[in-house]
């Protein structure tokens, strides 16, 4: 059963989000299992500085509670409404290309190949 989230009329879906955070560098550290469970994070999208980690039984149920939380933080004035907002979701090709001008910006920089720790 794949788990499907809603914001401003575009459907994520927990394959979805798992494939766009798949593609990124060191996926790995973003979607991983420990102590028997599953765990994405959204550092991928946040930083380390507001990264937090979605626990469940499998990596698409993960997925699913992480979709819900960022819809309810699209346009909101938190660090990680900032963060979503900015990056274009729920648009996943909004978001990707956000992501690599990230990725581009650290490279120029020397920094790491991930957003902010700072977060955006």
């Amino acid at each position: 059963m794949t788990e499907r989230g809603t914001s401003g009329g575009m459907e994520i879906t927990s394959t979805d989000l798992l494939a766009l955070i798949g593609s990124e560098p060191d996926a790995d550290k973003h979607i991983f299992q420990w102590d028997g469970k599953w765990h994405v994070t959204q550092e991928w999208l946040v930083g380390g500085f507001a990264g937090r980690s979605f626990v469940a039984a499998t990596p698409e149920e993960a997925a699913a509670e992480q979709v819900a939380y960022i819809n309810r933080h699209v346009g909101h004035g938190s660090v990680v409404g900032k963060c979503v907002t900015e990056s274009g979701w729920p648009d996943l090709g909004r978001v990707k290309a956000w992501l690599v001008a990230q990725h581009d910006d650290a490279n120029i920089t020397g920094g790491d190949s991930r957003p902010s720790q700072s977060a955006c």
